[in-house]
């Protein structure tokens, strides 16, 4: 008999218990060996992933507990505080000059967004950008430790080069639980990408200078983690009185926010 042990690691004070593996007998051939290594590293890595995700989450908690004990009048200043430039290269749906502004930033390896997407932005394009209430704007904020976050976030860019981002950034979304560089190139191919202009701009050095430029207008918001929204009005090109939304709200509460600027 052959054991193979995969730990137990904690994550946020649950014990996340996997599982013993017992394989009977030699393994069938040195290749079936291998690709069980490589299955248990993964899931490592895909722990690892989870147990920072959760540790962001708790930070975001607090921030949240300790703007809650404030006094109302405090909260009011905190809730109505940011102000954002638009920029040229920003993707949005929606009618551009629409006097409300919705930016996002967010992670194609993040559940959370993937839920935004499945079950709240529907009703936002259909409540909101479809008639020409809103403007949607998605910023690309990939997490350091979500392996292929900044891989996606490239194509999406790289796509937008060729006129094919929503349908690059649908199907990242869409196929977030199995997305790797492989994953990448076939949906790429499938949106009918010019595959060799494509791999051009995910190595070159503009599409890079522009991630970093989304990445570092996040920071500068203080947006920690994904997903992370901002809703206010358009003013001489940039957003203004800003409410900051963070996590995957529910619609109700995401429209009572969206409404409060008309």
């Amino acid at each position: 008999m052959k054991l193979w042990l995969i730990p137990k690691p904690a994550l946020g004070g649950v014990v996340f218990c996997f599982m013993l593996l017992a394989v009977l007998g030699p393994l069938s051939a040195e290749a079936d060996e291998t690709a069980l290594v490589n299955m248990l590293r993964s899931l490592s890595s895909d722990v690892r992933a989870l147990r920072e995700e959760v540790r962001q989450l708790k930070s975001e908690v607090q921030r949240l507990r300790l703007e809650d004990s404030k006094p109302a009048s405090a909260k009011a200043n905190v809730l109505q505080r940011y102000t954002l430039d638009l920029h040229v290269d920003d993707h949005g749906v929606g009618d551009a000059e629409a006097k409300v502004v919705i930016i996002e930033y967010s992670d194609y390896q993040c559940p959370f967004c993937a839920r935004h997407q499945r079950q709240t932005y529907p009703l936002i394009k259909k409540n909101y950008l479809d008639t020409g209430k809103a403007r949607y704007i998605v910023r690309d904020f990939p997490l350091g430790f979500h392996k292929f976050a900044r891989d996606a976030s490239l194509a999406a860019i790289c796509a937008e080069r060729q006129s094919a981002y929503q349908v690059m950034h649908d199907g990242l979304m869409a196929n977030q639980k199995g997305l790797n560089r492989e994953t990448i190139e076939k949906l790429a191919g499938d949106a009918g990408l010019n595959m060799d202009a494509f791999q051009a701009c995910l190595g070159s050095e503009n599409a890079a200078k522009l991630l970093e430029k989304r990445i570092a207008s996040g920071k500068e918001m203080g947006v920690r983690g994904t997903p992370t929204f901002f809703v206010g009005r358009l003013v001489d090109g940039k957003v203004t009185q800003a409410t900051r939304i963070s996590g995957a709200q529910a619609y109700p509460a995401f429209a009572k926010i969206v409404d409060s600027y008309f």
